[in-house]
């Protein structure tokens, strides 16, 4: 069973994917590549959603005239050591990311392999998709 903590960034969305793809270390928390990501598929890999969502941000200031203190909402769900193997994590926790975000909010999602409890990271980006409406979620009652 996993067990999960969140909440809200309200400094830098691009470094924590940054943090959570294991960019600066070649991927090797994530084994080489255990992650990935439900923007706009003609963005590219998921390393660019950070670029990605930089524009979006940016699009909706310029839309309503409003910057929200929060960049994004950070996850970590994690396993008991020896109960899953990555793909496992992997696939479960990106049935929980697709869930919680109902598809509307794009993610990034990636399984370290670091610790001796495998864990995975889901970064939420807080606008919806097309409509850049703000994610209406306090996480510790809604994701009980």
């Amino acid at each position: 069973m996993a067990t999960v903590k969140g909440w809200a960034i309200r400094a830098s969305a691009t470094t924590a994917i940054a943090y959570v793809l294991d960019l600066k270390h070649d991927l090797e928390k994530t084994t080489g590549g255990y992650l990935t990501h439900s923007s706009d598929p003609r963005s590219g890999p998921p390393e660019f959603a950070s670029e990605t969502w930089k524009r979006w941000r940016e699009d909706r200031i310029s839309q309503t005239g409003q910057d929200p203190k929060i960049q994004a909402y950070h996850f970590i769900q994690s396993f008991e050591p020896g109960t899953v193997v990555p793909e496992q994590v992997f696939d479960i926790s990106k049935q929980w990311a697709d869930e919680i975000t109902q598809g509307k909010y794009p993610y990034v999602l990636a399984v370290h392999t670091d610790k001796k409890h495998l864990h995975a990271h889901i970064v939420v980006h807080p606008f919806e998709k097309g409509t850049g409406k703000m994610w209406d979620i306090f996480w510790r009652n809604d994701l009980g």
